[in-house]
């Protein structure tokens, strides 16, 4: 959050001052000045490590018309003000190999080395010119919100490995003279312990790691190493000679086409890592400040500030999270928070520019060292080393080793191979996914059973053919996808299933494909002499399958329901039926009702005598929910729902039949009805209300108690019901 000194409401009654809104703005820019300076000069110092003493000036004219021409681009086009750019480590590593490989494959016997590498550096140049074009179209097109929906693993996965490249590369520019080794490891303690350093005095504070490790590799270069004499900055004005607008010489090689083609997987990564870094800071924004980033226009604004970079011979520059956060934490909300940044960065690398072109080889190893910490993800780091400290206990998901493998390739076979595998496993994972939760898998009665309430006999039965009835509830996106999925199911369901049941309530959305796969397995399921009980049509959001599947022909194994209970209760009788189980009584007497359980007839008499008998029409309500009521009725004849709501289409809780009773919640705490009672058919009942059991009470005391256990037992009797079927849905 920012501080609390620093008011975020600026069009409030207590908003401050212009002169307050212009301090906070140029402190914003300030501090991510500071923060991104050490990524400014990125690209000279990774030029300079991986390109040799031959990518110094154009490292050092990259890292000029990047800081100043790239921000202001990107605020032009609309670029969401909270969003700082700034040449970041990904990308720019991409950009680096891109023109690394570029320059090998033009070497030749008719170039010079200095020819190949000016050449690979135009080549480069107008591949990240595509790239950025790319992802400005993406943005005119409105595909911001499909590059959000990129897995995380992707982004991780790179930064891993392009962490792992860094690492190498320092090395090598240790060169095996320790005191560059000494200056590189330094930077890097310096850099990991400085949050952590709480006793520092107050004027440190406002340094951050970023600032701090780079000073003090300052000192040690100094103290260890001959301080480098400022070089002549003539040799820059050359560079402006090279850059994609002035080299219409080059423009007509005959090499060039051919370096383009090698390099476009390059530069379709290069579009992609862009994207993920920008989005990257988007989502950090988002999540810990609330900031709203317009995903479409934040495209648009990237791809056409980098265009204008490549022109110029600039690198890509993406929003960084770093300077984001401490421009907003700074106070910093609107565009001159950006100019301000800007301009300091920019300030900074011209009266810095004579040394910069001749850095330390320590100092840029520390500087690499510090970059592969940043591109590191904490979280697939503190897995690793829970894994190694408890290699037993530790459970590793899918998204570690997705992230793990990325890192390898992207260490061992480029950014290029390690973007393209990660999107590609991810989509995998995604799809095989989402066909699982598409089209489930086949259940039984042992998974599912209807809110009718069953005799002991009928349940005994039912616990005996549970595989008798198969039951598929189909959810998510039904689409060319998983349609072959959807056709293979037919074969899938249990040998012993007579009957299947098709639950289509929570399909959400339904391509032909997918429609005509679900006809397919209906149509299948039927020629294998199945009936097939479709629920949930009504409800279901895929109106191409609701129409679909009610345009099936009729026949006598085809049938409809309206939800998943009342399909099941359908099938459940089936099995009864063709189990030889006794039909259930149309009407059971009042003494044997499960109320009076344990009753002498004497007792029994004595509870009827104070009840009132009632006869209900069909499709008529026993009573109603939130009606106010104290009494218990007892079902001689007829069945009873009780639902939800006294409306159609309202869930059923539960369905009695003749023997049972119902109402016993407002029986015993005298609360108003929690849902309402209607009649399935004709219903001749008992009504006993409180009155006539507190009479019952004291005029024979043993029945009262009785009643109340028999009131206790059934309670628990369909709780332990209720928790065995949840149970069962959760080991499935």
């Amino acid at each position: 959050m920012p501080p609390s000194n620093f008011p975020t409401n600026f069009g409030s009654e207590n908003a401050a001052t212009p002169a307050q809104d212009w301090r906070m703005e140029f402190r914003g820019g300030l501090e991510a000045a500071i923060q991104t300076f050490p990524n400014a000069i990125g690209p000279l110092l990774l030029f300079a490590a991986v390109l040799g003493p031959a990518g110094a000036m154009p490292g050092l004219w990259a890292t000029l018309i990047t800081a100043m021409a790239a921000p202001v681009a990107a605020l032009m086009l609309g670029s969401d003000r909270s969003i700082i750019s700034s040449p970041r480590t990904a990308s720019l590593v991409t950009f680096t190999a891109l023109v690394l490989q570029l320059s090998r494959a033009a070497t030749g016997p008719d170039l010079s080395d200095a020819e190949a590498f000016r050449l690979g550096l135009l080549a480069t140049s107008l591949l990240f010119l595509f790239a950025s074009t790319l992802v400005l179209v993406a943005g005119l097109l409105r595909w911001g919100l499909l590059f959000k929906m990129i897995p995380s693993p992707v982004f991780a996965g790179i930064g891993i490995g392009t962490a792992l490249l860094l690492v190498w590369q320092a090395f090598l520019q240790s060169g095996g003279v320790w005191q560059h080794a000494a200056v590189a490891v330094g930077m890097l303690l310096t850099f990991l312990a400085w949050p952590m350093w709480r006793r520092r005095p107050s004027w440190l504070f406002a340094l951050g790691p970023s600032v701090a490790a780079p000073l003090l590799g300052l000192g040690l270069v100094g103290w260890l190493l001959p301080w480098p004499s400022a070089q002549p900055v003539a040799a820059l004005a050359t560079q402006a000679f090279s850059i994609p607008l002035a080299e219409a010489d080059m423009l007509l090689r005959a090499d060039l086409p051919r370096l383009l083609l090698i390099g476009l997987p390059g530069a379709l990564t290069l579009a992609l890592v862009m994207v993920l870094e920008t989005f990257s800071t988007a989502g950090m924004l988002e999540l810990r400040y609330g900031v709203k980033v317009d995903a479409h226009r934040e495209l648009v604004a990237l791809g056409g500030a980098n265009m204008f970079s490549a022109l110029l011979g600039g690198v890509p520059s993406t929003g960084t999270g770093i300077g984001s956060s401490a421009n907003w934490e700074a106070g910093g909300r609107g565009k001159m928070a950006v100019v301000a940044c800007m301009l300091l960065t920019a300030g900074s690398l011209m009266v810095l520019c004579p040394w910069l072109s001749a850095v330390p080889a320590g100092l840029v190893a520390g500087f690499l060292l510090m970059h592969a910490v940043i591109m590191t993800d904490r979280r697939w780091l503190g897995q690793a080393m829970h894994k190694i400290r408890q290699p037993r206990q530790v459970r590793l998901d899918q998204a570690f080793w997705l992230t793990t493998a990325i890192a390898l390739v992207a260490c061992a076979g480029g950014l290029t191979w390690a973007t393209f595998l990660g999107i590609g496993l991810s989509t995998l994972i995604v799809l095989r996914r989402l066909a699982h939760r598409s089209t489930a898998r086949w259940e039984s009665l042992r998974h599912h059973r209807s809110r009718r309430i069953r005799s002991a006999a009928e349940q005994h039965l039912l616990d005996e053919n549970r595989d008798a009835v198969a039951v598929l509830r189909l959810n998510g996106h039904l689409f060319f996808g998983n349609s072959v999925r959807l056709r293979q199911l037919a074969d899938e369901a249990h040998p012993q299933a007579k009957s299947a049941v098709i639950d289509v309530s929570s399909v959400q959305d339904v391509d032909t494909s997918g429609s005509e796969a679900v006809q397919g397995l209906v149509s299948e399921l039927g020629r294998q002499g199945m009936t097939v009980v479709l629920c949930g049509l009504q409800s279901c959001r895929a109106h191409e399958l609701q129409r679909g599947l009610e345009a099936l022909p009729r026949r006598p194994g085809l049938a409809q329901e309206p939800d998943l209970d009342r399909a099941l209760e359908r099938c459940e009788n089936m099995v009864l039926q063709s189990g030889g189980a006794p039909p259930s009584p149309e009407s059971t007497p009042l003494e044997r009702n499960r109320l009076l359980q344990g009753l002498s007839p004497e007792q029994a008499s004595a509870v009827l005598a104070h009840g009132r008998v009632r006869e209900v029409d069909q499709a008529q309500a026993l009573f109603q929910r939130e009606e106010p009521a104290d009494d218990v009725w007892l079902i001689e004849r007829g069945s009873v729902s009780v639902l939800t709501q006294h409306q159609p289409g309202s869930p059923r809780l539960a369905t009695f039949g003749p023997g049972h009773f119902i109402g016993e919640m407002a029986f015993l705490d005298g609360r108003p009805r929690s849902a309402t009672a209607l009649a399935d058919t004709p219903v001749r009942a008992l009504q006993l209300d409180a009155q006539a059991f507190a009479h019952l009470r004291s005029t024979h005391p043993e029945a009262a108690l009785e009643l109340a256990l028999n009131i206790a037992r059934e309670l628990s009797t369909r709780v332990r019901a209720a928790n065995l079927q949840l149970h069962a849905g959760q080991e499935d």
